[in-house]
């Protein structure tokens, strides 16, 4: 059973964040809508998830005139072409084209200052909305010409409620409060992460201990695992070293073996698939279960190479 299928369409179902969404809902009541967003916080917090949302209120079909670019595959090179190229065209299903740039502190300094000229004075029927973990790694030019909105990530509290609302969906009432408390610690504030808890464990049965186990077994961060894995792609040694340094030195590492090569598949599936996510792939598809975080540094070195 998968979980995706419950994520949020409108603000009202969107938990958390209750100051963030009053916001968003003054800027849909006023004449003159903002046509250039920043959303920023922690992986996992629902940044694209908003950029939906505001996406369909602003009237966007999503199927015919919705474009969502992950800067962090092409460092933005690819993409900055492709909305120069396309961004006067009038949209085809709806009022506006929205163009959704998720990953942005991943792209270079071409794609920055691209991206200057559309974002100060973008057409009347484009909206941006960038996402990103990261907004220092942005240009202050660039975020000037933002409506600026930090999604912050749930509390224990604000979790506890979100997962036992998603079992509810799921017809799962009753699920144990040990396990539920569990999954709150590990998933940090992050919605996205309990969900990917969620999605491993619900099939599991009434096992208490094995799901209590697997659980432990995946509290290393995911936003931790895709930075890593940014890193990887760009073969960014110095942001890289960055990444590892940060990890515990009792992490799980096959967790985040497992994380890295669900994400690098993901990469190779999508639309822009990158030779180096191929090369990451092979080179972490086989365990090592006695090299610990001294052999994920071996290996991401040798990607690297």
């Amino acid at each position: 059973m998968s979980l995706q299928h419950i994520r949020p369409k409108t603000l009202d179902e969107f938990h958390g964040n209750t100051s963030l969404k009053a916001a968003l809902v003054s800027k849909l009541d006023i004449k003159d809508r903002p046509r250039v967003f920043l959303f920023h916080g922690p992986s996992g917090c629902g940044k694209t998830t908003l950029a939906r949302i505001m996406a369909s209120a602003y009237g966007c079909d999503m199927d015919k005139d919705y474009q969502e670019f992950d800067i962090g595959d092409a460092r933005g090179i690819d993409d900055a072409r492709s909305i120069k190229q396309n961004i006067h065209y009038s949209p085809i299903g709806g009022p506006v084209k929205v163009y959704v740039l998720d990953e942005c502190q991943a792209s270079n300094q071409f794609f920055q200052e691209a991206l200057l000229k559309v974002l100060e004075e973008p057409p009347k029927h484009v909206v941006f909305i960038l996402c990103t973990t990261d907004p220092g790694k942005l240009k202050a030019t660039v975020k000037r010409r933002c409506h600026d909105f930090q999604v912050q990530p749930l509390t224990n509290q604000e979790m506890d409620g979100f997962i036992k609302m998603t079992l509810t969906r799921e017809g799962l009432d009753g699920y144990p409060q040990e396990i539920i408390t569990e999954i709150v610690k590990a998933s940090q504030g992050s919605p996205g992460i309990a969900m990917k808890i969620l999605d491993q464990v619900i099939d599991m049965g009434g096992d208490a201990s094995q799901i209590m186990e697997l659980v432990r077994r995946t509290q290393v961060a995911e936003a931790s695992v895709i930075d890593l894995c940014h890193s990887l792609l760009a073969k960014d040694w110095n942001d890289c070293a960055r990444q590892l340094r940060a990890m515990p030195d009792k992490v799980e590492i096959e967790s985040v073996r497992r994380a890295i090569l669900r994400y690098m598949r993901k990469v190779l599936l999508g639309d822009r698939p990158s030779p180096q996510a191929a090369q990451v792939i092979m080179m972490f598809e086989s365990p090592w279960f006695d090299g610990g975080l001294d052999g994920l540094v071996a290996r991401c070195w040798m990607v690297m190479r």
